[in-house]
């Protein structure tokens, strides 16, 4: 080590106590743990016991990832090098430890990592460990040999090849089927659906209508819910999205301001009522100190009052979005297809289907890039080349084998038009015109006190105010339903257009099966 590097580190040691991060934050760095962010932390407690001289020289190299980088990859990097240097640590101290940290431990963390870890993760911790090297080397701190560390830049690591997922349609980590995604979106329209907690109906529509990461979504304030009154009483909903990684000091920096479907922008303004309520309830909160993010803690975090980062002490944490989305998986009994077990339901997932149904639109890959806040295509590339998962062929045996996992049926059966909810009006009769016989059968009664709109009755077997008759003529709508799917694929029609009624399909099969146990079954298949 030359004189001029000892005495630049010596210099930065002294400076330790605080450090200003990339974002403008004040990060306290004295103590055992750091808080990075509202979001971000790291504990010293996780380090393994390496020499000391080596431990200070990792403070330092963190403090500049603080002042260079996020707060979440200022954290990660640790947390990989701190599961690499673990099971080598002995030979990071003394009596082993020469002069300098050689290769030898390096080609050591090599092999345990090999024998532990999954092939594709073992060149993001060596990785990891060759940034923190080559830094510390470079910087001029004791232990690390400038030698070393020119060797050590010219190793290249094998990682996990980009869309493994994507292309090979993971069914648990790969986009959902169509059958899972319908059964989604009609759960979460239906009375369940709706009775399911502000926040969580509110998350799961969001990463439904725009595969946002899960970050953009815990980053969103109440005053990014755009509204426009309009002179006929309606009103024109946007919602402005933080756009991350774009290498911006601060993470909202950067907005994209996205039109708002209304029933989604209704969905936020209930959250937005309900935080207000929240926040009425309790005593510690402060409207000048603090935040008011559109997913909030129902109490301030205690980590972060009385610190320089404590107007985010009420921004939930990195496992909220995927609590949320598992709460509303179980409430909602939504189930993965053909396996039949409880779906697996993440913001990736449903990022994965966000791009799935853009590019079946006919979006160009810039227009997807765009729509994901990406600055370029390069990310994109790999949902164009993923193989598309749309039935060819759908017949009567396949839609009522399918029924069950797409729940698109929201309704209920019901005997004669005297149970109807509205069984003293005519109007509210709902028939289906059969090609073949000519006539106008009934084919249930709707619940609806206003009007509707929508076309009957194919509208209407995936809307929650349908009541089919026990004696409708389901089995001629299921009939002329894949009649018209079947002759479409022959004329070699779009597959978006083929593909259109398939929900719908499924339902009419599931109202289908539920009459015939009915007529036919026990009491107990009646009632299921």
């Amino acid at each position: 080590m030359t004189a001029r590097h000892a005495t630049t580190a010596r210099a930065r040691l002294r400076g330790a106590g605080f450090v200003t991060a990339r974002s403008g934050a004040t990060v306290d760095n004295s103590g055992p743990v750091w808080i990075l962010s509202p979001e971000d932390e790291i504990s010293w407690a996780s380090m393994p016991a390496i020499a000391e001289h080596l431990l200070a020289a990792t403070r330092e190299y963190v403090r500049d990832l603080i002042r260079k980088g996020s707060p979440t990859y200022a954290r990660n990097q640790l947390m990989l090098l701190a599961h690499t240097l673990r099971p080598i640590k002995d030979l990071l101290r003394p009596p082993n430890l020469g002069e300098d940290v050689g290769v030898e431990a390096f080609s050591a963390a090599e092999r345990d990592l090999k024998g532990r870890v999954a092939p594709g993760v073992v060149g993001g911790h060596l990785g990891a460990y060759r940034r923190w090297y080559v830094w510390c080397a470079d910087a001029g701190f004791e232990g690390f040999d400038e030698d070393v560390a020119t060797a050590l830049k010219e190793r290249r690591f094998k990682t996990n090849p980009r869309g493994v997922a994507v292309l090979s349609h993971d069914p648990d980590r790969g986009p959902l089927n169509d059958i899972e995604f319908g059964a989604l979106v009609a759960k979460l329209r239906s009375p369940a659906g709706e009775a399911l907690p502000p926040d969580h109906r509110a998350a799961a529509w969001l990463f439904v209508a725009f595969g946002t990461n899960a970050k953009n979504m815990r980053l969103l304030h109440e005053d990014d819910l755009l509204k426009t009154a309009l002179d006929d009483g309606t009103a024109v909903f946007e919602l402005r999205v933080s756009r991350i990684k774009k290498r911006t000091p601060g993470e909202r920096d950067q907005f994209k301001t996205r039109p708002l479907d209304p029933r989604i922008g209704h969905v936020l303004e209930a959250l937005v009522a309900a935080n207000a309520e929240t926040r009425a309830s309790d005593a510690g909160w402060d409207g000048a100190r603090f935040d008011r993010p559109l997913f909030a803690r129902p109490r301030g975090s205690e980590r972060l009052l009385g610190t320089p980062l404590e107007r985010g002490a009420y921004r939930l944490g990195k496992n909220y979005s995927r609590e949320a989305l598992r709460l509303v998986t179980g409430a909602l009994g939504l189930r993965a297809f053909p396996s039949g077990g409880r779906l697996h339901l993440t913001s990736r997932r449903l990022r994965y289907n966000f791009v799935a149904r853009l590019m079946r639109s006919g979006a160009a890959s810039l227009d997807v890039a765009e729509a994901l806040g990406h600055t370029d295509a390069s990310h994109v590339v790999v949902y164009f080349n993923a193989r598309s998962d749309i039935v060819a062929r759908l017949d009567e045996k396949l839609a009522l084998r399918l029924a069950p996992y797409a729940q698109a049926f929201l309704g209920t059966v019901i005997r004669s038009e005297g149970e109807a909810a509205r069984s003293g009006d005519p109007s509210r009769r709902i028939g289906h015109f059969d090609k073949e016989t000519r006539r106008i059968d009934v084919v249930r009664s709707c619940g609806s006190f206003g009007y509707c709109g929508l076309f009957a009755p194919l509208a209407c077997y995936t809307c929650s105010l349908f009541q089919p008759w026990l004696d409708g003529p389901h089995h001629a709508v299921l009939a002329a339903l894949l009649l018209r799917r079947d002759r479409q694929i022959e004329i070699g029609a779009d597959p978006k257009i083929t593909q259109m009624h398939d929900l719908t399909i499924c339902a009419v099969a599931e109202v289908e099966e539920r009459c015939r146990k009915t007529k036919g079954g026990t009491a107990e298949d009646a009632a299921r």
